[in-house]
């Protein structure tokens, strides 16, 4: 007889979750058959998907936008519950490889198709370049290692060991956002203190309050608002008031780790291992925040203070670019809503969504009911609507 793929625990671990049984089988047939690919009707191009804002078209927009957030409508949302494990994977490869790491040991058994090798020599010769170099030389220094001096040797474990785990930084195993980004005259900052800057030039509203939504890791919540209490009073200045939020990623939304077989993974208690899902999970957590004009940034997207005026001039353009848009909806929703339009108030409904929206109407749509296509239009245009700036692409990751 074939044994069940989940036993009485797995079930009481699943419901515990706020999971169903349906749900996790369905993700192991999903692993079992293969991922569909999506067909892609054409590319975005410039009038076809993708407006392109003129020169001329800013001032209007940006003053539209400040006029929407002066009466507190903007909310930035940011999904800042990831650790940076990857962002550290080489040094982390590098350091759980060699018993000792330094110059010889590496340059030994280096290869030129070894990316870790490679990203380690290039991390290790701009090391003092980095925003975290002062904390993680000072860590060190209390404990009587000379970071310069082991640089200088080629000797290259410790200087690991006290960047990497729970002897000094810890930095592969913090929230991403607790990292010191970016070095200033005389101070450095977080990527969680980048948003606060932000913030202030395009969120706050006429009582001077910015308010702030971030999605975190329930195992690093705690840590995360002591450094919010820590850092906030730079920032809050000029009557300027922080609104900070903080939600985690339901564990409803997980998905189940599976092995090279695609069985259930456990680990070593017999218990079924999930993984946190992509951004995608973090709608639920959107949705719960009712906002109205919520700006959305991953925790690691932001840049140093003198590259940030050309971001915020483009925020407040897509802001109000995006409140022409729902004014626009609203209008057709309204008139939608009492039934009494005419033939010609439909075609214009409809070359909009087709136009501006990129939504392509089912074939034969113009030969339904007048009701049929008020009623299409109506679930077209009565939902959440997303503006996204596009960065040309110059063939960087990303572009």
């Amino acid at each position: 007889m074939m044994e069940p793929i989940l036993n009485d625990q797995d079930i009481r671990q699943i419901k515990e979750r706020g999971m169903t049984v349906e749900k996790v089988l369905s993700q192991l047939e999903t692993f079992n058959k293969g991922f569909s690919h999506v067909k892609l009707r054409r590319p975005c191009t410039i009038g076809d998907g993708i407006t392109l804002l003129s020169n001329e078209d800013l001032p209007r927009l940006q003053t539209t936008f400040s006029e929407a957030a002066s009466l507190g409508r903007v909310t930035k949302f940011v999904p800042a519950s990831g650790a940076a494990s990857r962002m550290f994977k080489s040094l982390l490869s590098i350091y759980d490889r060699y018993g000792r790491t330094d110059t010889d040991e590496i340059s030994a058994v280096a290869h030129e198709d070894d990316p870790d090798y490679a990203f380690f020599l290039k991390f290790i010769k701009g090391l003092t370049r980095f925003a975290f170099y002062d904390d993680l030389k000072s860590a060190m220094s209390s404990n009587s290692l000379d970071i310069e001096a082991l640089i200088s040797k080629g000797e290259y474990k410790q200087i690991l060991n006290y960047l990497l785990t729970a002897k000094g930084l810890n930095l592969a195993h913090i929230p991403k956002g607790l990292i010191k980004f970016h070095s200033y005259p005389g101070s450095s900052r977080t990527a969680f203190e980048e948003h606060l800057v932000e913030a202030i030039e395009y969120a706050v509203d006429i009582k001077r309050v910015a308010r702030i939504h971030f999605t975190v890791s329930p195992e690093h919540e705690e840590l995360v608002k002591d450094h919010f209490d820590e850092v906030r009073g730079k920032y809050e200045k000029s009557g300027i008031r922080f609104e900070l939020s903080f939600s985690v990623q339901e564990p409803s939304t997980d998905t189940i780790a599976v092995d090279m077989e695609n069985r259930p993974f456990r680990d070593k208690g017999g218990r079924l291992v999930f993984r946190p899902g992509g951004h995608g999970a973090l709608l639920k957590n959107l949705f719960n925040l009712k906002g109205d004009l919520v700006f959305i940034k991953n925790i690691d997207n932001v840049v140093p203070d003198r590259l940030k005026q050309e971001t915020f001039l483009y925020k407040k353009a897509l802001g109000g670019y995006l409140l022409g848009l729902q004014n626009k909806l609203f209008e057709y929703i309204g008139r939608l809503s009492t039934g009494n339009v005419d033939e010609q108030s439909i075609d214009e409904m409809f070359e909009f969504i087709k136009k501006i929206l990129s939504v392509i109407p089912p074939e034969g749509m113009e030969k339904c009911s007048k009701e049929e296509r008020i009623a299409f239009l109506t679930s077209r245009l009565n939902r959440p609507l997303r503006v996204c700036g596009m960065v040309k692409n110059v063939s960087e990751p990303g572009g």
